[in-house]
């Protein structure tokens, strides 16, 4: 018979192989075999069904706690060749419906030889890499995320202030949940300003204080199927003299949100804060120059104004109306015209006369 794999517990007592031995279900079938205290090995075990298929089923492996199996198959609902599945201990000690591990570990080709580690948390497997024609199989990493094992996201940034070097010893970063303003962690940055940090996908407001100056926020929303594992937020952080206009009309915390792109405001209308998605912010210390203000007077209210009187103050104060006097001026420049018209007929009429005599 072909035995093509196994794969031993932690606790060196139960082995795991694939065996085409008759009485299976079909091709190769997972096993299973326990020592005894004596150190021999019993009697080998069909998993039975729902692990193994008519098909083949290969490369069977048991993570550290001896509840989840890992194991290559050819028969379950798959995209292409032999997909990788796992199938978890139930408490009756039955196996349950193994599941796909889904796709980026699963292809269209074929997908054998997945080694959990830490108990499914990671694993290495090796794989053909079929861009590049003709090249051995690579040894691969993986990152397994699940309820156990959430995926972190890496928090960090550089906090600033104008005009100090460095950040003062109560200078802090908080991470609150937005919805129920709960704090999630607290750290203090370096003497630098830098900081750092990991979280689980969520949203959250990311809070920014130092002594004597207003703290910040930045409204963050990290999604567990996010491409960016590493996020840079900036932070700067100002006196309240030197706020702009724009946020001192707002009594709480400014929140920017981590996805929108504010657009910048003009450096000759306002110093500018920077934001979530900005540029690493620098170090230069040197503050923007305040503009005077011009003191605005108040207008005197007792004087009278001058006003333009309009054509409809005329008309009351004159009793005539402008706009028919002016029709009337050009009434008699038209019949004036005509006069003119007339008059040179005449003449030319008679000194054509006179000139046939």
């Amino acid at each position: 018979h072909w035995e093509s794999h196994a794969s031993i517990s932690r606790d060196g007592k139960t082995l795991y192989f694939t065996s085409n031995r008759p009485g299976g279900h079909g091709g190769l079938d997972i096993y299973k075999s326990h020592r005894d205290e004596n150190g021999e090995w019993g009697r080998a075990v069909n998993l039975g069904r729902p692990v193994n298929t008519p098909y083949n089923e290969e490369t069977p492996f048991i993570t550290e706690d001896g509840n989840t199996l890992y194991f290559s198959s050819h028969g379950h609902f798959n995209i292409g060749g032999y997909n990788i599945f796992y199938s978890v201990r139930l408490d009756d000690n039955e196996w349950s419906v193994p599941l796909s591990a889904g796709y980026g570990i699963n292809t269209p080709e074929d997908d054998i030889f997945f080694q959990p580690v830490q108990n499914g948390k990671y694993a290495y497997m090796s794989r053909v890499n079929y861009e590049l024609d003709g090249t051995p199989p690579d040894i691969f990493h993986y990152e397994i995320f699940s309820e156990t094992h959430p995926r972190k996201f890496s928090l960090s940034g550089v906090m600033s202030l104008t005009g100090d070097l460095s950040v003062t010893s109560m200078a802090r970063v908080h991470v609150i949940y937005a919805k129920t303003g709960d704090t999630v962690m607290t750290t203090t940055p370096l003497a630098t300003g830098k900081w750092e940090m990991e979280v689980e996908p969520g949203e959250y407001k990311i809070v920014f204080e130092d002594r004597d100056y207003r703290a910040q926020a930045r409204r963050l929303i990290l999604r567990e199927d996010q491409e960016e594992s590493e996020i840079i937020i900036g932070s700067f952080l100002v006196r309240e003299y030197e706020l702009p206009d724009y946020l001192l009309s707002h009594t709480d915390t400014p929140e920017i949100e981590y996805e929108i792109n504010i657009p910048e405001k003009p450096e000759t209308e306002r110093p500018r804060i920077p934001f979530a998605a900005d540029e690493p912010v620098s170090t230069d210390t040197t503050q923007p120059e305040r503009p005077e203000r011009t003191p605005v007077i108040p207008e005197d209210t007792t004087a009278k104004e001058e006003k333009t009187p309009s054509p409809e103050d005329e008309k009351r104060e004159t009793g005539v109306d402008s706009d028919s006097t002016g029709k009337g001026k050009n009434y008699i420049i038209f019949l004036l015209l005509i006069l003119v018209l007339v008059l040179a007929y005449i003449l030319k009429n008679r000194f054509y006369r006179r000139s046939r005599r």
